[in-house]
């Protein structure tokens, strides 16, 4: 299980980081705090990368990673899209399903990188 959502983060960051340098070239048309926002979710997608190799080689601080990685990303979801503070292509109707679904998929994350108790 915990491939899987290594896996996730993997293609997840990858596609966020994809999805900014897409948007350097206009970058410059947003106000200061939607700017900020992008630049926090490409940190964000950097450390989702991050932790989802290091999971994926087996490395002791992938999973730590992956937590932190988790809760950052689904608060930054919560500002992007429910209150819309970055742009999206999401119909307004929908955001905040996607942030709900988007809670589930990172709590669900948590659990399964939740630390391992040793006897």
């Amino acid at each position: 299980m915990r491939r899987a959502f290594a896996l996730l983060l993997i293609v997840e960051g990858l596609s966020s980081a994809l999805r900014f340098a897409a948007r350097l070239p206009i970058l410059m048309v947003y106000p200061p705090l939607t700017i900020a926002f992008i630049a926090a979710r490409f940190l964000v997608a950097v450390q989702q990368f991050s932790a989802g190799w290091m999971v994926m080689s087996g490395r002791p601080p992938g999973p730590p990673i992956a937590r932190c990685a988790l809760l950052e990303s689904a608060v930054l979801v919560t500002f992007e899209l429910g209150f819309g503070f970055a742009p999206t292509n999401l119909f307004p109707a929908y955001r905040w399903w996607a942030v709900g679904w988007y809670w589930a998929y990172a709590l669900t994350g948590l659990f399964v990188f939740r630390p391992e108790r040793r006897l």
